[in-house]
């Protein structure tokens, strides 16, 4: 498999570059910059096959907008 392949989606930040998005991205893929919510980040990962990277200050921000039970492909670092 290629490192784009296998590449995971990485959120960054709440409310960058504007309000009510979160930053983001994804080597190899320069137009990835955002998702509009973690549903929006579930989505994106689970359609490429890779995992959701989330900083531990972020999830710990916004812990009622994930899934009670993370599920393996979210992981929070």
């Amino acid at each position: 498999m290629s490192a784009l392949s296998d590449a995971p989606i990485e959120l960054i930040a709440l409310d960058d570059p504007f309000d009510g998005v979160i930053s983001a991205r994804r080597a190899g893929e320069p137009r990835f910059l955002f998702v509009n919510g973690v549903s929006d980040a579930i989505l994106a990962a689970l359609s490429r096959g890779v995992d959701v990277v989330v900083p531990v200050d972020l999830f710990e921000q916004m812990r009622d907008e994930f899934p009670p039970d993370l599920p393996s492909y979210i992981k929070v670092r």
